[in-house]
């Protein structure tokens, strides 16, 4: 007859803690990212992050987008012509005013990590990081009003250490570009 111990998990190696861990390569505005979510007795870390570090993203224009959109939720013409009716209402405010062309912009989603690391022990410090940027591209969309024009606009978004910061979010560091333009 075998006896077992009278906690299974017991034996040579100690206590043995279960142990769970998910993850998923996804596809976001032609950006592709890794995210993993591990949890363990130590607690949960979380972490989504680009599959390559991408210097120049590719664009994604609203038109594709919408496009997308319509393949993916089966949308018909007129339930998507609804939805360009009102981009372009927005877009003009009079038909004697020139319009911002949607379907021209892009949208480059640049370099999005995320990384949570949060203790089961209270006494520990929980950690984050994180960082996207997204670049708008008007150059083609956006008409020239002669003594304005907007060509481009970006958001970027971090908490990151300084070395990790060169990385993902390069050329925004305010003195640096002061800098350089003294240089």
């Amino acid at each position: 007859m075998i006896r077992l111990p009278a906690n299974p998990l017991s034996g040579p190696l100690g206590e043995v803690a279960p142990c769970f861990a998910f993850g998923a390569r996804i596809h976001i505005l032609k950006h592709e990212m890794d995210a993993m979510v591990e949890i363990d007795k130590a607690g949960t870390k979380v972490l989504v992050k680009p599959t390559t570090l991408d210097k120049d993203p590719t664009p994604c224009t609203v038109t594709e987008m919408l496009d997308e959109f319509k393949s993916a939720l089966g949308m018909t013409d007129e339930q998507t012509k609804a939805i360009t009716d009102g981009i372009d209402t927005v877009c003009s405010s009079s038909e004697t005013k020139p319009k911002i062309d949607m379907g021209k912009t892009k949208i480059l989603l640049n370099n999005v990590y995320l990384y949570l690391n949060t203790p089961k022990d209270t006494g520990q410090q929980k950690e984050s990081e994180y960082s996207v940027g997204l670049d708008v591209d008007l150059q083609e969309a956006m008409p020239d009003f002669g003594f304005f024009r907007i060509y481009s606009l970006y958001l970027k978004v971090w908490k990151l250490p300084e070395d990790k910061r060169e990385k993902l979010v390069p050329d925004v560091d305010i003195e640096q570009v002061r800098a350089s333009l003294f240089s």
